[in-house]
């Protein structure tokens, strides 16, 4: 799916709203920035095990992940939910699960994504929003940089 000019504005109006996406404007009318010196980088590494998918986060924890584990680099910016992931081209693995719902931009690179069976074909610029509990697959064609962040759960 491409995402136009609309559907950015959107995503990057979503990401700047952080944990704040259900206040009223007045609560976060003031905004917080969050600098670039300020963000806290972490080392993480991903892979399978009994067909679940681990992770562990931390220099030594990665050091000790197996040797097939995929190493990424998670910046963290702040409180405000959004994390950029550096991952190496020709990794695959399973994001593990979690409660929220994830939006995922991908900012550079290419990614195939297997999302409970539908299998798409991302470039830069298309968006993905991964249900939280779903076993998902995302397999990197090239060293590529994603953007997430958390979202509440569309209401049926």
């Amino acid at each position: 799916m491409k995402l136009g000019k609309r559907g950015l504005l959107f995503f990057m109006a979503l990401m700047v709203s952080g944990p704040a996406f259900g206040q009223s404007a007045a609560e976060s009318a003031s905004g917080k920035v969050f600098p670039a010196g300020e963000q806290m980088v972490i080392a993480a590494a991903l892979w399978e095990e009994d067909g679940k998918p681990m992770i562990t986060r931390g220099d030594e924890a990665v050091a000790a992940a197996p040797a097939d584990a995929v190493h990424v680099t998670v910046t963290v910016y702040g409180g405000s939910g959004v994390r950029a992931v550096s991952i190496p081209g020709g990794s695959k693995f399973m994001p593990p699960p979690n409660t929220k719902d994830t939006v995922v931009y991908l900012a550079t690179g290419r990614l195939t994504a297997n999302l409970g069976g539908t299998v798409t074909e991302l470039m830069p610029g298309d968006v993905l929003q991964k249900s939280g509990s779903a076993a998902n697959v995302y397999e990197f064609h090239e060293d590529s940089v994603i953007i997430e962040h958390y979202v509440p759960s569309p209401t049926k």
